[in-house]
C-alpha cells in the first residue's frame, strides 16, 4: 500500500483557501437570510430594498381610451410626485379601445412610488400597471 500526501490524497491536508470563493459565499448566505425574511414579512417593501431613492421610475399605464385618460393619469402621476403634470416625461400608444401611456417621472422616496400605484389603479378605467 502507497501512502503519502500526494495528489488526490486528502490525508492530513487541508484544502486552500480561496478568499474569493468565501466571500462570495457570504454574500450568498446573506442574500438569502434577507430573502427568508422578506418572504416571512407581512409588510414587504420591495421598491425600498431594489431601488435607490430619488429615482426616474418607468411605468406603463393601460386603460380605456377615453378623451380624458390622458390628463387624468398624467394628473394623477403628478399629483404623487408634486409636480405640474406637464413635467411628467411620457409617451403615448393607441390600439384600439385601449391607451398605453409610459411615463418617467422621478419619485423621492418609495412612498410616493406606492402611492402613484395606489391611486392609479383605484380608477377604473386603469386595465394594467406596469
Amino acid at each position: 500500500m502507497i501512502s503519502g500526501r500526494g495528489f488526490g490524497s486528502s490525508a492530513g491536508t487541508q484544502p486552500p483557501t480561496n478568499n474569493h470563493q468565501t466571500d462570495e459565499q457570504r454574500r450568498q448566505q446573506k442574500l438569502q437570510n434577507l430573502l427568508s425574511e422578506y418572504q416571512k414579512s407581512k409588510d414587504r417593501k420591495i421598491f425600498e430594498d431594489q431601488l435607490d431613492f430619488p429615482t426616474a421610475f418607468v411605468m406603463k399605464i393601460i386603460g380605456t381610451n377615453d378623451a380624458s385618460f390622458l390628463s387624468d393619469m398624467l394628473s394623477l402621476v403628478a399629483s404623487s410626485v408634486n409636480v405640474d403634470p406637464s413635467a411628467v416625461p411620457h409617451s403615448v400608444r393607441t390600439s384600439g379601445p385601449y391607451l398605453s401611456i409610459t411615463v418617467k417621472p422621478t419619485f423621492a422616496d418609495a412612498s410616493q412610488l406606492y402611492s402613484a400605484y395606489d391611486i392609479i389603479g383605484k380608477d377604473r378605467r386603469v386595465k394594467f400597471i406596469l
